[in-house]
């Protein structure tokens, strides 16, 4: 054991570094107490945000890590610790989010939700996304050590490509850095298979391609797919030129490597494959708008050519600067154009790989019959530019190639050095007008990029004319890449203390207390008057009708849209500016927002009517009454209209009263009114405390005189049509706290689950939409829905409100009682897969009010029960299963033929 340890020294001197240095980049957020989240955005928003201006940011481009990546392992890790399930549905956004569906909550993933059970939820985001760092570091290590690279280029590479611009701008987007750090070991696991011709490690291939599919950045291995077959095209080449042909071998490998990875992560891939022709992903998009234009290139050798928000300040690239900066660090760059010049003993694979990346780069830039693309099938799932990850993982590979020759030419190191500055006075050139507008903010970054390239000249020269001293050459090297890229991006990703990310607020205590099943809107008043932000209620176990996923739900789009044109910024569906319809078809009871909510609408619940005629005289055996039914307020507020003609003092008072419920059930007014002080035909009004559950309830009012008084001169005004001049007024808003955050309550929400007693069919979605935002259509006593169902069209009935009695992630118990056949609405997003029974007989679930779950059940009290049963789960998991029997068959069935002296075909 001391012996292999010995022998491996070096090997392990060179990952301890590495693991030191990746460290050492990411200390700021690995420390004790810390998280890599923004955390100073957490405090800008309200109700924790002091102060007008709120603070500085460290970089106002990293929001996703809070809004999404966040509560996403927050559900996650809460889901599985309370309830003991997998977190395959997430009810607290977008009316209920198909975690199982969408790769990006990694709920198939293990390592974020492991370290979260763990460590919780904010230090699993840092450790878990520095750890990803270290594999990558570790994986690329091995595949270069494997390729022939000694130790110390072997590291060179290794931090290249772990430290390079998409590992660390995309460092807080775990599905990024989680896809990403799996690509070296797929190589690793081939390079291993192709040398050694063993099955085992094509099937250690294909699992590395599994967990990078599982790792939920789908598009970056579609990308790598292609690259590992021209890889294995390459290597293939590469040894029949050195007489060691493995005819189709290595395609084969690569082939059943992609094949199996594929079948590995089908548990995620077919639902998702069913969610995309649901999402936005399906709309009208090209493939030619993801791509990079020319002049972003530059990127590779100056990444804040256009700015950078975390340093420089302003950006003024295409798109933003993690989605257009590509950079390995300008040492590596140059190490890598060196290595077709310098590179003897592979010099075949080194050229390729030059090839490869030139072919990268011609794609990613749309470069002419690129276009052509655009027609094939399914390609607006697919972005060219997200392949420009390849660019720093064969930069990597190439430097290290290069530094792992035992002789360089200094004739090749100066030729290189000159093409590429001359490379970067081109590209300079192309920017010249931009480069003019901020030439004080791009003065350092120019500098650097110019020092950076003229050490390594120097280095690689020293190490020309002194050979004796490679080794430290060598180190040297691999220190100034280090250097490189901390310069570049040790500060990019904002980290800050966990007790300060979203402590508890009195606003936040009393919604996670009162809030129950309603949900609760948090308003997107503009960027600088954020409340909570999306998704994050949902960390609070509080259901918020909007949310932001990469994968929004098509038809809640558009309903959001219609309904808040200002609420919805593509992935992301927020409120702004609301409609009531709105709110009232979500069921939300509670809005929380940076500014007071103006309730100066209030609802005439009765409508004021005109005085043009009179009831009777008001007497004690003649008293006037009337019924109304409250539609959607709170009602605080009655007003009568008299016409008086003084009686003199023996006149008396009126007594005027006010119950709930035809049959005077309950009181909720009784005032006296002297006659004497009557206005003659002007309205009369009293307040009362409001009845917060009014909504769809029966009042009768009355006005009669007091004691046994025969004459009081006094009747109520009425219209033309003889209606009395009786008005009531309610209010939809109730303010509780307004420092800092304004929060406020519905005083007649909608309920979450409730029967209708009409419905009406309206299979066109546009239609269906206008229908549902009409003022004209009663919520309160119908639905739409996509098709017919045995109901009729209208009915008097109000709904009946349903009790939710059971609600977990994905199982929701309904207790509904009908007083006819009605149709019950669960204010759930309807989805595939979801399952009902009704007192455990099945029933069918139809699309109610457009995007929510409807079941028509019969008169009576009822049990409702919804579960969660995709068939594309189950699809994909018995696929996924079969793929890992598969692969265990291979390996142990090589095992019992090795022992026995013979191969599989192939080996």
């Amino acid at each position: 054991m001391i012996e292999r340890i010995r022998a491996r020294r070096h090997d392990l001197l060179a990952l301890v570094v590495a693991v030191i240095a990746i460290s050492l980049f990411h200390a700021r957020g690995i420390r004790p107490g810390y998280t890599f989240l923004p955390v100073d955005l957490a405090n800008n928003l309200y109700p924790w945000r002091t102060g007008e201006a709120g603070e500085a940011l460290q970089n106002p481009l990293i929001t996703d890590p809070l809004f999404e990546f966040y509560p996403y392992l927050s559900f996650a890790v809460d889901t599985v610790r309370e309830t003991h399930s997998w977190p395959l549905w997430n009810p607290g956004i977008l009316l209920g989010h198909p975690a199982f569906a969408d790769p990006v909550t990694q709920t198939f993933y293990p390592a974020y939700l492991l370290l979260g059970l763990v460590l919780g939820t904010a230090r699993a985001l840092a450790i878990g996304p520095w750890l990803h760092a270290v594999l990558a570091a570790c994986f690329t290590y091995g595949f270069l050590r494997t390729l022939g690279c000694g130790p110390r280029p072997a590291l060179l590479g290794a931090l290249a490509y772990a430290l390079s611009g998409h590992m660390v701008t995309w460092f807080e987007t775990r599905q990024w850095i989680s896809t990403l750090t799996w690509l070296p070991a797929v190589l690793w696991a081939f390079e291993l298979a192709m040398s050694r011709r063993r099955w085992p490690y094509l099937a250690l291939a294909a699992l590395c391609t599994g967990l990078a599919l599982l790792g939920g950045q789908v598009q970056l291995v579609v990308a790598f797919a292609v690259f590992l077959l021209g890889y294995a095209a390459l290597r293939a080449m590469e040894e029949q030129r050195r007489g060691y042909g493995q005819g189709p071998w290595p395609l084969v490998g690569a082939s059943f490597i992609l094949l199996m990875g594929g079948a590995l992560a089908a548990i995620q891939l077919l639902p998702l494959a069913e969610l995309l022709p649901l999402s936005l992903r399906s709309a009208d998009t090209s493939l030619l708008d993801s791509l990079l234009e020319p002049r972003q290139l530059i990127t590779l050798l100056v990444p804040d050519f256009f700015g950078n928000p975390a340093t420089v300040g302003e950006y003024w690239g295409q798109w933003n600067y993690s989605e257009g900066t590509i950079y390995a660090g300008v040492t590596v760059l140059f190490l890598a154009m060196l290595a077709p010049l310098t590179t003897r003993r592979r010099r075949f694979l080194a050229a390729g790989l030059s090839g490869m990346a030139l072919v990268a780069v011609y794609f990613i830039v749309g470069s002419p019959g690129v276009a052509l693309l655009d027609h094939l099938p399914l390609a607006q799932f697919v972005s060219p530019g997200r392949s420009a990850f390849l660019l720093p993982l064969l930069a990597a590979i190439l430097a290290a190639l290069t530094v792992d020759e035992a002789e360089s030419r200094g004739v090749a190191v100066v030729v290189a050095g000159v093409l590429l500055a001359t490379v970067a006075g081109l590209a300079y050139a192309g920017n010249w007008g931009l480069a003019q507008e901020h030439a004080e903010q791009l003065q350092q970054p120019i500098s650097r990029a110019a020092l950076l390239l003229a050490a390594a000249v120097i280095v690689m020269l020293l190490r020309t004319r002194l050979p004796r001293w490679r080794g430290w050459w060598e180190w040297a090297l691999a220190a100034l890449v280090f250097v490189d890229l901390f310069l570049a991006g040790s500060h990019f990703n904002p980290a800050g203390p966990i007790e300060e990310l979203l402590p508890p607020h009195p606003a936040t205590d009393y919604l996670q207390a009162n809030a129950g099943d309603q949900r609760v809107a948090p308003y997107l008043l503009g960027w600088n008057h954020i409340s909570y932000g999306p998704n994050i209620l949902s960390t609070y176990g509080i259901a918020e009708p909007g949310g932001y996923s990469s994968l929004v739900p098509g038809r809640l789009q558009q309903l959001f849209q219609a309904g808040d044109s200002e609420g919805q910024h593509w992935n992301i569906l927020g409120m702004v500016d609301p409609s009531t319809r709105l709110l009232d078809l979500f069921q939300v009871a509670y809005a929380a927002s940076a500014f007071e909510l103006d309730d100066s609408e209030v609802r005439a619940e009765v409508p004021a009517v005109g005085c043009t005629g009179s009831t009777g005289e008001i007497t004690a055996s003649a008293p006037v009454s009337g019924t109304f039914t409250v539609v959607d307020t709170a009602i605080n507020r009655l007003d009568v209209q008299f016409r008086h003609s003084p009686a003199g003092p023996e006149a008396g008072e009126l007594l005027i009263r006010l119950w709930q419920g035809e049959n005077r059930e309950r009181q909720v007014l009784e005032a006296r009114q002297p006659v004497a002080e009557l206005p003659d035909q002007q309205p009369v009004t009293w307040y009362f405390a409001a009845e917060e559950d009014a909504a769809g309830r029966a009042y009768l009012w009355e006005v009669a005189a007091a004691g046994d008084a025969a004459h009081t001169g006094s009747s109520l005004c009425t219209d033309g049509a003889g209606r009395p001049a009786v008005a009531v007024y309610g209010s939809r808003w109730g303010e509780l706290f307004q420092d800092p955050i304004y929060l406020h309550r519905r005083y007649a929400p909608m309920p979450r689950a409730y029967v209708v007693y009409g419905v009406e069919a309206v299979p066109d979605d546009a239609e269906a939409v206008s229908r549902l935002l009409d003022e004209s259509f009663d919520l309160r006593r119908g639905a739409v829905v996509a098709e017919p169902v045995d109901l009729p069209e209208t009915s008097d009935l109000p709904a009946t409100p349903a009790q939710i009695a059971s609600y977990t992630p994905s199982r929701v118990v309904v207790q509904a009682t009908a007083v006819e056949q009605g149709l019950l609405v669960l204010g759930d997003l309807y989805y595939p897969g979801w399952q009902a029974t009704i007192d455990g007989q099945p029933a069918e679930i139809v699309r109610a009010n457009y995007v929510m779950r409807g079941v028509v059940v019969p008169a009576g009290a009822h049990i409702v029960e919804y579960r969660l049963a995709p068939a594309s789960l189950r699809q994909g998991a018995l696929v996924s299963l079969g793929a890992v029997l598969l692969l265990a068959a291979l390996v142990l069935g090589e095992r019992v033929l090795r022992r026995r002296g013979r191969r599989w075909p192939g080996n």
